[in-house]
């Protein structure tokens, strides 16, 4: 007798999108919804969930969010988050190289292909 089985991350997208201001960039988006967790499959079929974390991402913002503040939304209870329902802001804004338009990394203080300096 053998049994298939394993552990891997599941990523579902949530019926829900606000509105929000990121505290990073300071820019006004729209933030899609996203649930983590862990997952235990058995010959295919998901068994156990666990480690559930809730995510708000936008085009370059990301956020963790509370779970018992996600709970509360997907309940009905609350009809939108607060600022303080979220933590571990990140963003990622892209650099472009003035002279060539190059997409490059924020670290880089000279443009690789031109070898011009950024601003």
């Amino acid at each position: 007798m053998f049994f298939i089985f394993g552990v891997m991350p599941k990523r579902k997208q949530l019926e829900y999108v606000q509105q929000l201001t990121c505290p990073c960039c300071k820019t006004n988006r729209h933030f899609t919804f996203y649930e983590e967790s862990m997952c235990l499959s058995v010959f295919f079929i998901p068994f156990i969930k666990w480690g559930r974390e809730y995510f708000a991402s936008a085009e370059s913002c990301s956020a963790k969010v509370r779970p018992e503040a996600m709970k509360r939304i997907l309940r009905r209870e609350t009809a939108s988050l607060e600022e303080g329902d979220f933590y571990d802001w990140s963003c990622y804004s892209e650099t472009i190289c003035k002279s060539c338009g190059t997409s490059l990394e924020a670290q880089f203080c000279f443009c690789p292909k031109c070898g011009r300096k950024l601003n």
